[in-house]
């Protein structure tokens, strides 16, 4: 079961991310390869056509990322303007829709690549988007300001670094 949700979500990111890169229009072939897996292919068009089309500008997608202040380092969904406000944007899928409780780590997450971007770039990114849509084709919506976050990071870290080192 883990495993096809895995495979699923994989799917799905890659369609994202060919989408936001204009492959689809550049390369319409890419466009009919995706169409033979069929429930990825669903569920990417729900999100394009109710979230992914309120992204612009975008500034880096799988981009990696470090930090020489929190000494970590990661790989970013996508850094663009949501709805004109510029984001760290993370794509995910799931079974059922899921609680905003449950997205804790996330933002967490968020909020370091936030931190890891304005320190390589000088620019401050302090909205955190995650997209979740769902084996139903249900899209989720979750916005959060990362500042609300980074005591979580700090501790975090720390209980990391205390285990680790």
């Amino acid at each position: 079961i883990a495993r096809t949700a895995a495979a699923r979500g994989t799917k799905v990111h890659h369609m994202c991310e060919d989408y936001l890169n204009n492959m689809y229009r550049d390369f319409p072939e890419k466009f009919l390869e995706h169409e033979k897996d069929f429930l990825p292919w669903c569920l990417f068009k729900q999100l394009r056509d109710k979230a992914l089309c309120n992204i612009d500008n975008i500034h880096a997608q799988e981009a990696g990322l470090y930090s020489d202040k929190y000494k970590v380092a990661g790989r970013v969904d996508c850094i663009a303007e949501y709805n004109g406000v510029p984001s760290i944007i993370d794509f995910k899928t799931s079974t059922k829709e899921r609680k905003d409780e449950w997205n804790e780590n996330y933002y967490i997450q968020g909020s370091a690549y936030a931190e890891m971007f304005e320190e390589r770039t000088g620019q401050e990114v302090n909205q955190l988007v995650i997209l979740i849509v769902t084996q139903d084709g249900t899209v989720q919506e979750f916005v959060k300001d990362k500042k609300e976050y980074l005591p979580l990071l700090k501790g975090a870290l720390k209980d990391w670094y205390d285990k680790n080192i």
